[in-house]
């Protein structure tokens, strides 16, 4: 909860693309705990954010643009910007970290 103006992140939030199943295998100790952790998509997150009344204001890749830097395509892709870059890894590879930062309308 926020007021008018006020800044809402979810930082480092586990995201999947979007073909990717949602049971991400490297959580299996923290289910085996007892802990029942879920793995959205992106857009999903976009989508929650924006229902709630948030704009979206800046995307990371959580690993940071070091970690693109190593990737093929996301590698790339920084030349244009750390939004296409982060738009494509958060999109194409299988599991990834997203930082979220939106502001209450």
């Amino acid at each position: 909860m926020t007021r008018r103006g006020g800044t809402v992140a979810a930082l480092n939030e586990g995201t999947r693309s979007p073909r990717t199943s949602s049971a991400n295998p490297e959580q299996e100790h923290e289910k085996e705990l007892g802990i029942n952790e879920h793995v959205h998509t992106m857009w999903a997150y976009l989508w929650a954010f924006t229902r709630a009344g948030l704009r979206p204001l800046r995307l990371e890749y959580a690993e940071g643009p070091a970690e693109l830097r190593q990737r093929k395509i996301a590698g790339k892709l920084l030349r244009l910007g750390e939004l296409p870059s982060t738009l494509w890894a958060l999109n194409a590879y299988p599991y990834a970290g997203l930082s979220l930062f939106a502001r209450r309308r």
